[in-house]
């Protein structure tokens, strides 16, 4: 087994594929808010303490140079989303490539890609979860007033 530590500032030019077996993003208001209050509270507690977001199990897919994520596809995209809120380009995208891509899900990857590239308006297809998870992030930094410190805690 191989165990690696990243964060979004250190996960260098990995990139990462929601395989098509994978269950849609499903994570509502409720669960984007808890890993925001738990991530929260643990700066508040220590900030040299870093907070543990769990395991993301992976199978390299040697021809397409990227990751499929086996494990862990709902918290990583909640940290694309949280990319896209704080505004992390360099760990968005990898050669100018979205770091996070969706097997046969088309209207998902158009999505992200929307966010990632300015914000642009989204045409058609509005990945509803996707955009509420965005909004509850926005929400969250508003009302606690969270520093630059804290954006920079979640990042590293």
């Amino acid at each position: 087994m191989t165990e690696n530590r990243f964060t979004p500032a250190t996960i260098g030019m990995h990139k990462f594929t929601i395989p098509l077996y994978q269950r849609l993003f499903e994570w509502e208001e409720e669960q984007v808010q808890q890993l925001l209050n738990d991530l929260f509270s643990a700066f508040k507690t220590n900030k040299e303490n870093p907070y543990y977001i769990g395991v993301l199990t992976v199978f390299k897919e040697e021809s397409q140079g990227r990751y499929s994520l086996v494990d862990g596809q709902q918290r990583f995209t909640v940290l694309m989303l949280m990319g896209i809120a704080l505004g992390w380009s360099e760990f968005l995208k990898v050669n100018d490539e979205l770091r996070l891509t969706f097997f046969a899900r088309e209207n998902d990857e158009t999505y992200l890609t929307s966010k990632v590239d300015d914000n642009l308006p989204v045409k058609g297809y509005i990945n509803a979860k996707m955009d509420k998870a965005i909004e509850v992030i926005h929400s969250f930094l508003r009302k606690e007033n969270t520093s630059e410190q804290f954006k920079t805690y979640i990042k590293e």
